[in-house]
């Protein structure tokens, strides 16, 4: 059961393997949805005309007919420079070639027979391909064009060559408004449903390109409630660390990256952190500094008699122990026994 199955993915890899190819080699690349699927329906029916040109010219071969071979090869050059237009996005101009290519050919087909005979009328019916392709490639109205231009050539035909013998001008005429019944027929309903087609593809397209503004509007509009999201978290950040660098937490920092908005706002805030902390640890050294020096200027007054003296943790404590006797010095052991080895050292000096 697996076999036949395999054999049939196999196959329909190669073939669409082969349509790839054969829209690489015949449509363009582009980002325009329009655009491509105009091209890709020019290289589809390019490529039923090159297999009709296939059969077409082995009826040529076989019937030993040069003036038909020589039309299908105008007719396949033609069709190739069509495709190197589709190739450029001239999709339209691709298809005037395509559509005018082959009613001209037909009606090269038609132009060298001699008489009008029962034979000839199948040959007319044959016009109703340029309508089929002006259908598929052109816009609606040149369907009917076409069908007109179709109807002038066979009425010119049928008046210019004569009819074969026992074929009288009541049945020509007959046949003639049969074929131009069919095909303005065909033309009209070719129009109606190109021309709806047309409406409801430029309708969709429509809504497609409303659709496409209405994401891209959504997403502007994300962005920016994000946007306002992270300024008003980065705006309280900053209140909060100005509040709490004013409540005495001098080392507190607002705590933004470089990619926020507000970085650099919140650098200068920092910058201006850092200093105020700098201004304020210099002014309480200076306090301790004073406070020390006053301190040292009471005990020495005294004459060392006062109380005693408290390490401020400044220059003033060296000056403190070059100056006054260690027991004077209010510390701890270790700092005691430091006191007299400064108080040797400054002794020996």
């Amino acid at each position: 059961m697996l076999k036949p199955t395999s054999r049939l993915n196999q196959k329909e890899e190669k073939l669409l393997w082969a349509v790839k190819w054969w829209y690489q080699f015949t449509t363009p690349m582009s980002s325009d949805r329009e655009i491509e699927r105009k091209t890709r329906i020019f290289s589809l029916v390019v490529f039923l005309l090159l297999l009709d040109n296939i059969f077409y010219a082995a009826s040529g071969i076989l019937s030993g007919s040069i003036y038909l071979l020589s039309v299908l090869g105008i007719e396949t050059v033609l069709t190739v420079v069509a495709i190197f237009f589709n190739r450029r996005s001239k999709v339209l101009l691709a298809g005037i070639i395509v559509t005018l290519t082959y009613t001209s050919g037909i009606m090269a087909s038609i132009i060298p027979v001699q008489h009008i005979s029962t034979g000839v009328f199948p040959l007319f019916a044959l016009l109703i391909i340029p309508e089929l392709l002006a259908a598929a490639l052109l816009p609606a109205l040149s369907i009917l064009a076409l069908a007109v231009l179709n109807s002038i050539f066979m009425l010119a035909i049928i008046e210019l060559k004569p009819a074969v013998a026992g074929f009288t001008s009541f049945a020509v005429f007959s046949y003639f408004f049969i074929l131009v019944s069919v095909l303005l027929l065909a033309a009209g309903i070719s129009f109606v449903l190109v021309d709806g087609l047309q409406t409801a593809l430029a309708q969709r397209n429509r809504a497609e390109e409303i659709a496409e503004l209405e994401r891209q509007l959504a997403i502007v509009a994300e962005a920016k409630a994000r946007e306002k999201q992270q300024l008003d978290y980065s705006i309280q950040l900053i209140n909060d660390a100005q509040a709490r660098f004013a409540n005495g937490e001098m080392d507190i920092r607002v705590p933004l990256t470089s990619n926020n908005v507000l970085w650099p706002v919140a650098g200068a805030l920092n910058n201006l952190f850092v200093r105020l902390q700098r201004q304020q640890e210099l002014q309480q050294n200076n306090e301790r500094v004073i406070k020390a020096i006053t301190n040292l200027h009471t005990i020495i007054q005294n004459q060392n008699q006062g109380p005693a003296y408290h390490p401020s943790g400044t220059i003033v404590d060296q000056l403190a122990m070059a100056l006054l006797p260690p027991h004077m010095f209010e510390q701890d052991k270790v700092h005691r026994d430091k006191v007299h080895i400064e108080h040797k050292k400054a002794r020996r000096i």
